[in-house]
C-alpha cells in the first residue's frame, strides 16, 4: 500500500472491526494499546512494517482472533503468555523480529485449532514446549530460528515421548 507513519490509537475505536490488515507498509513506532479493545477482531496482520516495541500485553483480550501476523518487524521483548490462551487462534506468525525469552511450557495446550506457528528468526531460548505435541490440527511449526518441527499431517501422537530441546548445533 505504501502507507507510512505511526498507527493511530483511534483505530481501537472501530469496535466492530473483524479484519485489520496493515501489512507491507512502512509503519513505525509501536502497536497502539487500543488495538486490544477490538474484541471482534478475527485477523490482525501488521507484517512487513518497521514496527518496534513489544507485542500488546492485552492481546489476550482478542478472544475471537484466529490469525495473528506481526512477522518481519523490529518487535522486541517476550511473547505475552496471554497469546497462548486465545483458543480460536489458527495461525501465529511472529518470525523475523527480535523477540526473546522462553515460551511457557504449556504454550500450545489451549490452542486446539492451531495449524501454523512460525517463530523463526527471533532470539527465543529454552526447550521446545512439550504441549506442542498436543496440537491436533498443526500443519507447519517453525521454532526458533529456521527449524522445521512439523509438516502437514505430522504424526503427533507418536511423538509424545519427545522431551528435549533441539541443540543449536544442528541448524
Amino acid at each position: 500500500m505504501g502507507l507510512q507513519g505511526t498507527i493511530a490509537q483511534e483505530l481501537g475505536n472501530l469496535s466492530f472491526l473483524t479484519y485489520l490488515d496493515l501489512s507491507n507498509n512502512s509503519f513505525t513506532g509501536s502497536i497502539p494499546d487500543k488495538i486490544g479493545s477490538l474484541i471482534h477482531l478475527r485477523a490482525l496482520n501488521m507484517s512487513y512494517n518497521e514496527l518496534t516495541g513489544h507485542i500488546l500485553n492485552n492481546v489476550g483480550l482478542l478472544r475471537n482472533l484466529q490469525r495473528l501476523d506481526l512477522s518481519v518487524n523490529q518487535m522486541t521483548g517476550t511473547i505475552p503468555w496471554s497469546t497462548f490462551n486465545l483458543s480460536s487462534l489458527q495461525r501465529i506468525s511472529l518470525h523475523g523480529n527480535q523477540l526473546s525469552g522462553m515460551l511457557p511450557l504449556d504454550s500450545c495446550q489451549h490452542l486446539p485449532d492451531l495449524e501454523y506457528l512460525r517463530l523463526s528468526g527471533n532470539d527465543l531460548s529454552g526447550n521446545i514446549p512439550i504441549s506442542i505435541t498436543s496440537v491436533g490440527n498443526s500443519r507447519y511449526l517453525f521454532y526458533p530460528t529456521t527449524i522445521l518441527l512439523a509438516v502437514f499431517q505430522w504424526p503427533w501422537r507418536t511423538w509424545r515421548s519427545f522431551n528435549s530441546s533441539i541443540q543449536e548445533q544442528i541448524y
